[in-house]
């Protein structure tokens, strides 16, 4: 194997490095928040319903639940890593 065929070492260029690994979590960060501010509102909304003086009927709480249940895929949906948005190092290393 020539110098050519070789993967740039991990500590090529650190600042850059350090940027695009400060960037990934940064991103990771907003959408965890998102994350937690869709479960937020969903419990302060069932809090809410459970104060109420009427009983919560079982099509509410399916409801509560649905509502739960969709933020989850929603939240991993953008945390599928594509091609593009990968370190090009890892991409171009070869075995």
């Amino acid at each position: 194997m020539n110098d050519s065929d070789r993967p740039p070492p991990l500590v090529a260029k650190p600042r850059q490095q350090v940027k695009m690994a400060v960037d990934h979590m940064m991103y990771i960060k907003v959408i965890f928040l998102g994350y937690l501010r869709e479960l937020g509102q969903s419990d302060q909304a069932f809090s809410r319903r459970l104060m109420e003086d009427n009983q919560i009927s079982a099509e509410e709480l399916d409801g509560f639940t649905n509502a739960i249940e969709r933020v989850i895929p929603q939240t991993l949906k953008p945390l599928n890593p594509k091609p593009e948005t990968l370190n090009p190092n890892i991409l171009n290393a070869k075995s």
